[in-house]
């Protein structure tokens, strides 16, 4: 009896090695993983910037002070073009974004000099 038990186990620990082997696909290491990518690889799109992409990548409306100097002039200019093609409610969404962006990056300016303002006072550089 005791040569069966162990004859019993012998056969079921080998069926489990067995089964062990022959299981699906193993997981991909991450060195074939990186392999295989590389090998299906594709030519990546190029980005050749010109005058022309430039003008599109434009903003409809310039922003304020570009280039360091006071461009107002510009500004109305784009506006009334702009308006020139479009309906009313087309021209204050479009200038209401402008006017938000903006204001955000004016706010943004003020913030840091406040935080700035106040490390020159106490001394204590580390603003964030």
């Amino acid at each position: 009896m005791k040569h069966i038990a162990q004859f019993a186990v012998l056969l079921m620990g080998s069926f489990l090695v067995a089964f062990g082997q022959t299981t699906p696909e193993q997981p991909k290491s991450l060195a074939e993983i990186a392999r295989e990518s590389r090998k299906d690889k594709k030519d990546q799109a190029k980005i050749v910037l010109s005058e022309e992409t430039e003008q599109i990548h434009k903003p409809l409306i310039p922003d304020v002070f570009d280039g360091g100097i006071d461009n107002i002039d510009e500004i109305f200019k784009a506006i009334s073009d702009y308006r020139s093609t479009h309906n009313l409610e087309e021209t204050e969404a479009i200038v209401r974004n402008w006017y938000e962006k903006h204001d955000a990056i004016l706010a943004n300016a003020i913030e840091e000099n406040r935080g700035l303002s106040s490390a020159t006072v106490t001394g204590n550089w580390d603003t964030e």
